[in-house]
Parts: structure tokens; C-alpha cells; sequence
């Protein structure tokens, strides 16, 4: 019967060992992509900061125009 038990409790230790290798692995491969989303986001920003610094004008008149287009979206009465 102990032997058993033992072989029992040896499976279980090798599946959770197992469940946590596989675990360790997704958040290994999580925290890779969240480096590479960051990074590609910085530069975005950058690229971004730069362009407005270069063209303020256009970039006032851009977001000028998106917030009229929401603020228009936003006041239309709903029928229901």
C-alpha cells in the first residue's frame, strides 16, 4: 500500500513539476513579448514626438479635427 501511495505521490510531484516548467515557459515567452511591445512603442512615441516638433501646425489641425468628429458624434441625439 505504501508503495502505492509512494508511486502516487511521485506522479504527482513530476506533474506539478511539469505544470510548472510549462508555466515558467509561457511567462518567460509573456515577458519577452511585453519587452518587444514596449520598445516598439517607445520608439513609436519618438517617432511621433518628433514629427509633431517638426509639423506643430498639422498637428494641432489633426487633433483639432479629431475632437470636433467626437465631440459631433458625442451630441447627436439617440432615437430610440
Amino acid at each position: 500500500m505504501k508503495a502505492i501511495e509512494a508511486k502516487e505521490a511521485s506522479n504527482g510531484t513530476s506533474l506539478a513539476n511539469a505544470a510548472g516548467e510549462r508555466a515558467k515557459g509561457y511567462v518567460d515567452v509573456g515577458v519577452d513579448t511585453w519587452n518587444g511591445l514596449s520598445r516598439q512603442a517607445i520608439h513609436i512615441g519618438r517617432k511621433a514626438d518628433g514629427y509633431v516638433r517638426e509639423n506643430p501646425w498639422w498637428a494641432i489641425g489633426a487633433a483639432a479635427g479629431v475632437g470636433i468628429a467626437i465631440g459631433l458624434l458625442l451630441r447627436r441625439p439617440h432615437r430610440a
